[in-house]
């Protein structure tokens, strides 16, 4: 049996081929886009590709690269012109060698010639666990009275952040939030520095997390480091008093300007005390020109100028001079005006009238110890009027008779300026600022009360606790 070849097909064939040939080396190859700039989802890679003629790709695997050796994963097919690997158990996480190979009308080709792209996404990064997470841990000794405070978060490479947002409250204040910076060189890591106007004595912190629309907070119960002591301090004066049977309270405000406080927001009896509040309407008007402390004052049985009636009624607590300064003031709205300027509107200081000189109606003038100790670091901070107006005010209160006998019974204290509070029904109020031997100082109000019983000591005894501890580094 013959077979003929009709020479003239025979050359279109050869020649179709030949030209076919040429045709697929003159047509640009598929174009992919750029593996380095492809988020790794879980633990999957994909690629795209445009192409550039009616030829298809095939037999598409990617090859990975390192010193010893080369792994090829076929890629899958997923939707037109994309395919996608599982990147799981074939390599670790970190910056990878590879390329693409591919078939082209029966060409075996590669792009790119080499490319690296960063594997850095294997797991949602609400997974996290806590062990693949080292974030500063504090203790609450390394960061007692501190100001500056270095933030560092690492994360495995498990997974990939896009940013971590640190948010922090420094003693009870404002919840503060700063975007932390992210290394160049490690993806996972992040660093921030914060600086605190005031001493740290508590701190309370959490990072949240973002992956791409996802955002977890870390860890999921903000970490809280605060003084023990406090509590302790707390405690050792609650057990005093207890044991004394009084009731109590007190407030310590130191620089760091996070009170210690019991009972400190109730409304109690200021006795006294309240004389701080004319003082500083006063001292207001002096400084506004209204005053002078030359001017006389003839009222409610007092005789003397302005100047004397001051003294007269923060040296020795003189009830007829102070009833006297009031008047002239303007009376209760004029003085209460000013403190709620100072305080907020909301202040629980309040004047009625002067403390009479003999009997009539006490307990009508109020304070918190919180608000009380407030004003006086207010007053030790310059902010009351102006600074040097602040300085003369508790200059003059340094000066105000011991009647609670504090100077001789407390070593410790190297200068006090204060205001002393007393009246019928045994109601023993105390406030002021002190500097100690240690050269500490604070704010405090201490406030107590006993039924038929007149005993000064327990003032004492409560401030000795608080110096105490201040002396120990403890608060």
């Amino acid at each position: 049996m013959k077979f003929f070849i009709d020479y003239k097909v025979f050359f279109i064939i050869v020649f179709v081929l030949i030209a076919g040939y040429f045709l697929a080396l003159l047509t640009p190859a598929p174009s992919f886009n750029d593996v380095s700039q492809v988020l790794i989802q879980e633990q999957n890679l994909t690629i795209k590709y445009t192409e550039n003629s009616w030829l298809g790709i095939g037999n598409v695997n990617l090859v990975l690269k390192n010193e010893n050796q080369e792994i090829k994963l076929p890629m899958v097919e997923t939707t037109k012109k994309e395919y996608s690997v599982n990147l799981d158990e074939a390599t670790q996480a970190g910056i990878i060698n590879y390329y693409i190979q591919y078939n082209f009308f029966g060409f075996e080709k590669r792009f790119p010639e080499t490319g690296t792209f960063q594997k850095n996404v294997y797991k949602n990064i609400k997974n996290l666990a806590e062990s693949e997470v080292n974030f500063s841990k504090f203790d609450y000794k390394s960061i007692f009275k501190k100001q500056d405070l270095t933030f560092n978060l690492d994360i495995t490479d498990n997974y990939y952040t896009d940013n971590a947002t640190l948010y922090y409250q420094v003693n009870d204040g404002e919840v503060l939030k700063v975007l932390m910076s992210k290394s160049e060189i490690k993806p996972n890591k992040y660093l921030i520095d914060i600086h605190s106007d005031n001493p740290i004595k508590k701190l309370v912190y959490f990072v949240n997390l973002n992956q791409g629309d996802l955002t977890i907070a870390y860890p999921k119960n903000p970490i809280t480091l605060i003084n023990p002591d406090i509590d302790n301090l707390k405690n050792d004066i609650n057990s005093y008093a207890n044991s004394k049977g009084i009731v109590l309270s007190f407030t310590y405000l130191d620089e760091s300007d996070m009170p210690i406080s019991v009972n400190g927001s109730l409304s109690r009896e200021s006795a006294s005390t309240i004389k701080v509040l004319v003082l500083i309407e006063l001292n207001k008007q002096l400084a506004d020109g209204q005053l002078k402390l030359t001017d006389r004052l003839e009222k409610n049985g007092f005789g003397g100028d302005i100047e004397y009636a001051m003294n007269m009624m923060m040296k020795f607590s003189n009830n007829t001079a102070t009833a006297a300064l009031a008047s002239k003031l303007g009376g209760k709205e004029v003085i209460n005006k000013t403190i709620k300027e100072i305080m907020g509107e909301d202040t629980k200081l309040y004047f009625e009238q002067a403390p009479p000189a003999v009997g009539g109606v006490e307990g009508i003038n109020k304070l918190s110890t919180d608000d009380m100790t407030k004003l006086i670091m207010k007053m030790h901070n310059g902010e009351i009027i102006s600074p040097e107006v602040s300085a003369k005010m508790l200059d003059l209160m340094s000066q105000c008779y011991d009647w609670f006998g504090v100077k001789n019974t407390i070593p410790s204290i190297n200068k006090i300026s204060m205001k002393t509070g007393y009246y019928m029904y045994n109601y023993y109020i105390l406030t002021g600022y002190i500097e100690t031997k240690k050269q500490n100082e604070f704010a405090f109000t201490i406030f107590t009360h006993k039924e038929w019983q007149l005993n000064q000591i327990y003032i004492n005894d409560i401030l000795k606790i608080i110096v105490n501890y201040v002396e120990q580094d403890k608060i």
